[in-house]
């Protein structure tokens, strides 16, 4: 979306209300930062979960979580706004004063007024994964006072959406005035407790002219970010089965890019190999996947667990718009699986043994094999993954749902 372009949103107020940081260190953060790209019109973002690694990478976000002081004395305290770097180093008490009681915000005039303090709001964007923030979310949208769609990345309950066990999910899925679902079997889910439609739309980022970059002789480079504490499985499979890299390409290395407190759940044995970089900015990001042969996914290897039914990474489209071929410690019937079945043993490699592991990275380390999955992924990319065609369809829907209040 090119300066100047005039978007259905344009004139509105946004809020954009969400558990963790609005930036690159989150994949529900960094879609809200692509959306408001080039915006002509207002916004703001609201958020709880003080990540002392991970603030908000943009001034116009609130971190609630950890308000120690009236919103009149918050507007006088300017470490209480914005990146919420410095707030993250206080505890999170419930002290007089504090923005949250449990789940519920205090002083509902004083939050109103300050949530508010610049104007009501049009409409509200809001992406709760679980039961715990969806009751956070309703909260703050009792606040906001203002219409909202709820776009559905995740269900994160191992029994997947149940009204009796997630009330405030299935309150908030009711009450929107539009629901927009990731996948097909999240909105089937969705339609367990939620009568009305639910619009498919999936996560993207910008096209890139600038694609991986590697010459024959480099030695092997595998790119793995975000958290590896979920996964523990799957870094245990890529432990045991990168001997195998080793002895084709000596000075391989397991390229990671995240929280320098995940690299303690890598065995010692793969630790020798390992570049890390923290969270660095999306340009330099961008330099290091493309000096990378493929991407590994570690997981999850089951599609059981809460993370298997419906979860998908939103780093997906990083490493697929950049060119690089996908390695997934996932099962067959895991949701990332399936969302990349069209590319299956050709852009995406999915592996569940030691044995076929150690074998599709030791055939991504062969120049004509890792060009061609290369080129297979990058056509994925572009044909679901282009956020400017993406954008646009979401920014309609919210114009939508404001219309409907006015």
């Amino acid at each position: 979306m090119g300066s100047g372009t005039v978007t259905p949103c344009s004139g509105l107020k946004l809020a954009l209300v969400s558990a963790c940081p609005m930036g690159r260190s989150n994949g529900i953060g960094s879609q809200f930062v692509q959306l408001i790209e080039g915006a002509d019109f207002r916004w703001k973002h609201f958020w709880w979960e003080a990540w002392d690694e991970m603030p908000s990478d943009v001034e116009a976000s609130v971190l609630l979580s950890r308000r120690l002081f009236s919103a009149r004395f918050s507007r006088l305290w300017p470490m209480e706004k914005g990146r919420g770097r410095l707030v993250n180093l206080l505890p999170d008490w419930n002290l007089p004063g504090a923005a949250w009681r449990g789940q519920q915000l205090t002083k509902e005039a004083e939050a109103r007024y300050f949530l508010t303090e610049e104007g009501t709001f049009d409409v509200a964007l809001v992406a709760p994964i679980s039961e715990e923030e969806a009751a956070f979310t309703l909260s703050v949208l009792g606040a906001l006072g203002c219409p909202y769609v709820f776009q559905v990345w995740d269900i994160m309950h191992r029994e997947g959406l149940d009204a009796g066990q997630m009330p405030s999910f299935t309150a908030l899925l009711r009450g929107a005035e539009q629901v927009v679902g990731l996948t097909a079997s999240i909105a089937s889910e969705v339609n367990r407790v939620y009568e009305g439609p639910v619009e498919l739309m999936s996560f993207g980022r910008q096209r890139t002219e600038e694609v991986q970059e590697i010459e024959a002789e480099d030695p092997f480079r595998l790119a793995v970010l975000g958290f590896l504490s979920y996964y523990e499985d799957g870094v245990d499979l890529l432990a045991r089965a990168w001997e195998r890299v080793r002895a084709v390409s000596q000075g391989a290395r397991l390229v990671v890019i995240g929280r320098e407190d995940q690299l303690r759940y890598l065995p010692d044995g793969i630790r020798r190999d390992v570049e890390f970089h923290c969270f660095p900015a999306d340009e330099e990001r961008d330099r290091i996947l493309r000096s990378c042969h493929a991407a590994y996914l570690p997981g999850p290897l089951s599609a059981t667990t809460a993370l298997g039914r419906f979860s998908i990474p939103c780093r997906i489209a990083d490493y697929l718009h950049l060119g690089l071929p996908l390695v997934g410690a996932v099962a067959r019937e895991n949701a990332t699986a399936l969302f990349l079945e069209e590319i299956r043993g050709r852009g995406f490699f999915p592996a569940v043994s030691v044995d076929e592991l150690g074998d599709v990275l030791v055939r991504l380390s062969q120049p004509k094999v890792r060009s061609e999955a290369s080129k297979v992924a990058l056509a994925f990319a572009h044909r679901h993954l282009d956020i400017e065609t993406i954008r646009p369809r979401l920014l309609e829907i919210l114009a939508g749902a404001a219309g409907v209040a006015r």
